[in-house]
């Protein structure tokens, strides 16, 4: 797998890394530590790199997050070889949790056609963690994760589109 571009993001301690393939069939996945990657070659990689914070990809990129902002100059060549190392690996289908519940189908419906695809421009995503009566949980992925624009402008976007596309008593409630 090779990085074929990278580009900064709205959050000033995240980059996002498009490469030249898919390592996600669909779904994405999302690690704030080392400790939570289990399995997941990519994750445990990428988590060797001194000072990442967070990592989380999708089809066609990787975001890392730093926990030091003026390492990126010396990280990220590291990542991009890192990256190139892991040539064969795919990770397959996210095996995400699916839902009866039509209203939080309909819900998940307009994100994907919506919202996920312009934070997915921003190296992010959303997840989705539940519906309790009107009340929508969500975390916010990748970049967006640890960025103040995704709670100051894009949580109140999305509350408003769910407002006006779906039921005008929905809160969206981040975790």
């Amino acid at each position: 797998m090779k990085i074929i571009s990278s580009e900064q993001t709205p959050n000033p301690n995240a980059i996002k890394f498009i490469l030249d393939g898919k390592i996600l069939d669909d779904g994405s996945r999302q690690f704030d530590s080392a400790s939570k990657v289990g399995e997941d070659l990519i994750a445990l990689a990428l988590f060797k790199v001194k000072s990442v914070k967070s990592v989380y990809y999708r089809d066609d990129f990787i975001t890392v997050e730093n926990k030091d902002p003026l390492e990126w100059d010396r990280i990220r060549t590291v990542i991009e070889k890192t990256v190139e190392e892991l040539e064969s690996v795919k990770s397959g289908s996210d095996k995400s949790k699916k839902s009866d519940n039509k209203l939080l189908l309909r819900i998940e419906s307009l994100l994907d056609e919506r919202v996920r695809p312009f934070l997915a421009n921003d190296g992010g995503g959303l997840d989705v963690l539940g519906l309790d009566g009107k009340n929508l949980m969500i975390r916010y992925e990748g970049a967006c994760g640890g960025c103040p624009h995704a709670i100051m402008g894009t949580l109140h976007s999305i509350q408003n589109l769910l407002r006006e596309e779906i039921d005008s008593e929905l809160n969206v409630i981040p975790a």
